[in-house]
């Protein structure tokens, strides 16, 4: 951060950004960062860099402990789900441990997160255009004992794609907790699917004699 030089002598916001450099931050604070500039911070004539809620800027969800101006204090390092931030763009440290491919669990989710990709095409009325993914093999899988989850790679066919999310199970059934993201190269499989974020999960059934890379 390049602060005009009439605000470099101010001690409390040069104190505030070092600390901050140290913080975990994300995208909600630049938003909220942009947002001080603009409109609040303006009313002390950029001279008072005290904490901030801005709450009553964005409203309960938005604002709080989601969205804190890095030219203010932020008093500790906030964890990914209080900043809201879901499990695959998370960059704090978690502790995953594998677990048995073979293991009746891991089967049994890796067939229900296939499962899941197909209803999807079938909610959004694609079978037409997309072909049935069918369950290969666990390619990995691992639990995270605090939240009870399951992390999977599974692969599966026509697409020979490899597919990642995170699962929970409940009761005799699964749930999956995370956006269902594909990790090999695609090109354009799904170049049938007219939405861009169905893409990766779609395999048409008409394909290209030549794959672009992805």
């Amino acid at each position: 951060v390049a602060l005009p030089k009439y605000l470099r002598s101010n001690k409390q916001l040069i104190l505030n950004l070092k600390q901050n450099s140290q913080r975990h931050t994300s995208q909600f604070d630049f938003y909220a960062t942009l947002y001080d500039i603009a409109r609040y911070a303006r009313n002390d004539n950029f001279q008072k860099w005290d904490e901030h809620d801005f709450r009553s800027e964005f409203g309960d969800i938005r604002g709080g402990i989601r969205a804190k101006s890095i030219l203010r204090p932020i008093l500790y390092d906030r964890t990914c789900e209080e900043m809201e931030i879901p499990d695959e763009y998370c960059i704090c440290e978690q502790t995953w441990y594998k677990t048995d491919i073979h293991g009746d669990d891991v089967t049994n989710a890796a067939q229900f997160l296939i499962n899941d990709i197909n209803n999807s095409l079938k909610q959004k009325n694609l079978t037409e255009i997309c072909e049935t993914l069918n369950f290969i093999e666990v390619i990995s899988a691992e639990y995270h004992e605090a939240k009870a989850a399951l992390k999977i790679v599974v692969g599966a066919s026509p697409s020979n794609g490899k597919y990642e999310a995170q699962l929970l199970k409940e009761e005799n059934n699964f749930k999956i907790i995370t956006k269902i993201t594909r990790l090999d190269q695609y090109g354009n499989q799904g170049y049938c699917a007219p939405a861009e974020d169905i893409r990766p999960l779609c395999y048409c059934r008409q394909q290209f004699t030549t794959t672009a890379k992805h």
